[in-house]
């Protein structure tokens, strides 16, 4: 069908590649801080491998910062960030999806490792929650007339809400529909309000040549927020995962992911500081 009907557009042929090396630098960042994370409460947070793994983060992080300051096309324009409705989405998608990614690995692992239940047991009782998403998204979110900063701390707020619900009724024996699925239901609306107003709200605040990239950029702290946040889940129940996994441990996941996310409501307010709603047209030194 694209080859079809997707028009052809000739790209312009003076296009500078992104800095694939400035690129490396992030995933190495970023994919050092995870195996810490992971492995300090296997291997000792203060043995070699761990420590070396925290060097290894902090050296990357430097040089990629150095790096995408110099290069013609960084993967990461730091001048963004000048907009500070845009530096407070970033922010604001990063947190709220550092709590997402606990609660949404916690949940996995309890079904499968606590409740004994089938990988499709589990996706299926995981399915209600990105149907809310959608039918907040395209359903609720449209009607309400408020400012996509609101909207978005409304959304986030109703994650950290729908999570706690759930750390409070969850126990070693299965009762889905009493325990998950009120909570769950919670936060899939929570994120289906939040992420497209976050994405608005810090697109908005770019001129109109710029919103592609900023765009793309939020998308990259909503992912690198998942990936610590996934990481971070093992800090937090520890290693007792498989046969004989506490509850409770899942329980204490589900209560830590709240603080993330109301960080992350703090940062959506933040992000109307300015009008949102017209994308400025501003000039190319600006």
């Amino acid at each position: 069908m694209a080859a079809r009907l997707v028009p052809h557009v000739r790209h312009h042929q003076d296009t500078l590649i992104p800095d694939l090396f400035g690129g490396a630098l992030l995933v190495l960042a970023v994919g050092s801080l995870a195996l810490a994370l992971v492995q300090g409460p296997v291997s000792g947070w203060g043995s070699t491998s761990t420590i070396t793994s925290f060097v290894v983060v902090a050296v990357s992080a430097v040089a990629f910062i150095v790096r995408s300051t110099r290069a013609k096309a960084p993967i990461v324009d730091f001048n963004l960030f000048r907009h500070h409705t845009f530096a407070w989405a970033n922010g604001a998608m990063f947190f709220s999806n550092l709590g997402f990614g606990l609660q949404l690995l916690g949940l996995i692992l309890l079904m499968q490792d606590v409740w004994r239940w089938s990988a499709l047991e589990t996706g299926l009782a995981i399915a209600p929650g990105p149907i809310a998403v959608s039918l907040a998204a395209l359903g609720i979110r449209p009607h309400l007339k408020m400012p996509e900063g609101v909207m978005a701390a409304i959304g986030v707020l109703l994650m950290a809400g729908g999570g706690i619900l759930i750390g409070a009724l969850i126990g070693a024996h299965a009762n889905y529909a009493a325990a998950v699925l009120p909570g769950w239901m919670i936060v899939g609306a929570g994120v289906g309000l939040a992420i497209p107003s976050i994405t608005t709200a810090g697109a908005s605040s770019l001129a109109v040549h710029q919103t592609g990239t900023g765009s793309g950029v939020i998308q990259m702290a909503r992912w690198i927020g998942s990936t610590i946040g996934v990481s971070l889940l093992v800090v937090v129940i520890g290693t007792a995962t498989g046969v004989g996994a506490s509850p409770h441990n899942f329980s204490r996941a589900w209560y830590w992911a709240a603080v993330p996310l109301v960080i992350g409501a703090l940062f959506c307010l933040g992000t109307t500081h300015r009008p949102v709603g017209a994308l400025r047209t501003l000039s190319a030194t600006d």
